[in-house]
């Protein structure tokens, strides 16, 4: 049977939740306590998303799940960025953080550029 769990996306959503959580258990400073706080809860939104909306037997309601798993991500990204730029991680911890969000990012707007095209192709909702 496939579940969430089989969809690329998913994963490396899933392994972004991973990093953030090992990154901020090390690195975490008060200053940076509310950039810490959004990146976590982005990252787990688009992991989170992702699992809900491929639950869903509807087309169009796994368009909105998975663009709301792509915002989120997107949200990941720039705050990964941040922390990045203000030198609130070594270099390679935020390299890592960047590009997994950046993995994230594109891999959940292909799946919003499939759902889309999709669900263009539905009939009109009665």
């Amino acid at each position: 049977m496939l579940t969430h769990k089989t969809l690329l996306a998913w994963q490396r959503a899933r392994r972004l939740v991973l990093l953030v959580a090992r990154a901020q258990r090390q690195y975490w400073q008060p200053w940076a306590r509310s950039f810490w706080d959004q990146l976590q809860r982005a990252s787990l939104s688009a992991q989170i998303n992702l699992a809900e909306g491929y639950s869903l037997l509807s087309r169009r309601r796994w368009l909105q799940f998975v663009g709301i798993a792509h915002g989120s991500a997107v949200e990941a990204l720039e705050i990964a960025e941040l922390l990045e730029e203000l030198e609130a991680v070594p270099p390679d911890i935020g390299r890592t953080l960047v590009e997994a969000a950046g993995e994230s990012v594109r891999l959940s707007l292909g799946l919003l550029k499939r759902a889309r095209i999709e669900v263009g192709n539905l009939p009109p909702a009665h």
